[in-house]
């Protein structure tokens, strides 16, 4: 089935993102200049503002007008966060609701305050945390639940991959669609967070009990052993543990040395978080 679209780009097309971002960092930049105080981080078409709560809100607000008129793009305001840490909820919906009443510019934002009331579990207004670019940033609990929660879809992809026939895809799939999310997690979540034990029983009706365990070191072993299982088939449960061993060193190897580059995270992920502050 096809349908024929007149705006927006096709999904997957690397150089769409970059004709995309061309069209719109330009505005953001503008904005940013005419607000000194704020900082900005961008990649596509996600954006995070850092500054005071009124300095974030007036950016906001500008951002919101500007982008409509030069390029004419539509904020979901149903996934937009504003994070107000060191405050409750309650307080952090007064703020916000203070600085739109006193200030006729930041009006067009009343509809984050409005949806934050009506659908509380949107979490637009929040003092827990929020993401940007699927980086987790807030309480450690926040930061650990979030790690919790992507340790579950990962877990069920992989699950789902079994009715891959060909071994390659099968592989392949796993190897850049599996295995990278949690490398990328890995990357910008602090060691001392994402190393803590969690529990990983996320099917409790299989009556499969195991202990709780890190998350890099759980993925690692789940997306390693369902490889092994696709290639080494029924032998798998009958292999002595010393060879399914080596067997797992293979495909953790890079492939220089012979193996299938499923670099183990927890190591990787360790070393490239304190590399990217080198």
């Amino acid at each position: 089935m096809y349908f024929y679209c007149t705006t927006g780009g096709q999904q997957g097309d690397g150089m769409e993102m970059v004709c995309f971002s061309l069209s719109q960092h330009p505005t953001i930049g503008r904005v940013f200049e005419r607000h000194p105080d704020a900082r900005g981080a961008g990649f596509a078409d996600d954006l995070t503002i850092y500054a005071a709560l009124l300095t974030a809100l007036k950016v906001l607000a500008e951002l919101r007008l500007r982008l409509g008129e030069d390029t004419n793009l539509r904020y979901n305001m149903g996934k937009l966060k504003i994070y107000i840490p060191g405050v409750t909820r309650d307080r952090a919906r007064e703020l916000v609701l203070k600085f739109i009443n006193q200030d006729p510019s930041l009006e067009s934002l009343r509809e984050l305050y409005d949806k934050d009331i009506a659908k509380p579990d949107l979490n637009i207004i929040n003092v827990t945390g929020m993401t940007c670019v699927g980086v987790p940033m807030g309480s450690p609990e926040f930061v650990t639940a979030f790690v919790r929660s992507k340790a579950k879809i990962l877990h069920q992809d992989v699950q789902k991959l079994r009715i891959v026939p060909d071994p390659m895809i099968h592989y392949a799939l796993l190897r850049f669609c599996q295995h990278t999310r949690l490398a990328f997690l890995a990357r910008n979540v602090p060691p001392a967070i994402l190393m803590q034990p969690v529990d990983v029983n996320f099917d409790p009706a299989s009556g499969v009990r195991t202990s709780p365990v890190a998350v890099p070191v759980f993925i690692q072993d789940l997306i390693v052993s369902a490889i092994l299982q696709r290639g080494l088939g029924a032998t798998y449960d009958t292999l002595p543990a010393h060879i399914l061993s080596w067997c797992r060193t293979i495909v953790e190897l890079p492939h220089h040395e012979g193996g299938l580059g499923i670099t183990p995270l927890p190591a990787s992920g360790m070393a490239a978080f304190s590399q990217r502050d080198c």
